[in-house]
């Protein structure tokens, strides 16, 4: 059965251009034949960027795959299916990155929440500051980068300590990146945030909630909450 989750499957989309199509032999949207030398372009779609992208182009096809040969991707493309039992049986001891992560988890009030594309965070004790957050697929395997999507709230209980202006803070710079290990943790590997007026990073050490709970260190060691 197939199920709703993109990311079960490798998906392939073979492009061939118009002139390369036999239309005298009856040429249809259920059967389509190609010229002598037919060329075509392949495509695959990346589940972490949502985009499709160009893995081949001008490949001589004298049938469109995969009817003719259901080894034709495995073969063309072995890395996007090699080892993929011992990938299983990894990602099957990996927590998934949607939750509620925290230094401690008997402290509700500081977490990170994640729900897919987006976050929730708790920022700075002294005025109560939590921020919207932007999660995006890094390169690395089980890496996320965060980015800051906006003020969620924050108070004025003590005017020398920093408070956030949202337009002044960069909505495209990575503040941190949330890594999932295969121990069922994760590591938040902090940057800060760039204010863009002051052209300089702020809660970039202790001003922010989670490396303090951490005792000053870095990356901020988090556990699953929920």
């Amino acid at each position: 059965m197939i199920s709703d989750d993109f990311a079960n499957y490798n998906i392939f989309a073979v492009w061939v251009k118009e002139k390369f199509l036999e239309k005298n032999n009856g040429c249809t949207v259920e059967s389509i034949y190609l010229t002598k030398n037919a060329k075509a372009d392949i495509f695959y779609y990346n589940n972490h960027t949502k985009i499709w992208e160009k893995v081949k182009e001008g490949v001589i096809v004298e049938k469109l795959p995969p009817y003719y040969d259901s080894d034709y991707f495995t073969s063309e493309f072995p890395n996007l299916f090699s080892n993929q039992k011992e990938t299983v049986e990894v990602e099957q001891n990996i927590v998934k990155l949607n939750g509620n992560w925290a230094v401690d988890c008997r402290n509700e009030l500081t977490t990170l929440d994640i729900n897919n594309a987006t976050g929730f965070l708790s920022l700075n004790s002294n005025n109560a500051i939590f921020i919207n957050l932007k999660v995006e697929k890094a390169a690395n395997k089980n890496a996320y980068n965060l980015k800051y999507a906006s003020l969620s709230s924050q108070q004025a209980y003590y005017k020398d300590q920093l408070m956030i202006v949202d337009e002044e803070i960069s909505k495209e710079k990575v503040i941190g990146q949330f890594i999932i290990k295969n121990d069922g943790k994760a590591e938040l590997l902090w940057t800060g945030l760039y204010n863009i007026k002051k052209q300089k990073l702020e809660f970039a050490g202790k001003d922010f909630l989670l490396i303090s709970e951490n005792g000053g260190r870095t990356p901020v060691i988090l556990e699953r909450c929920d």
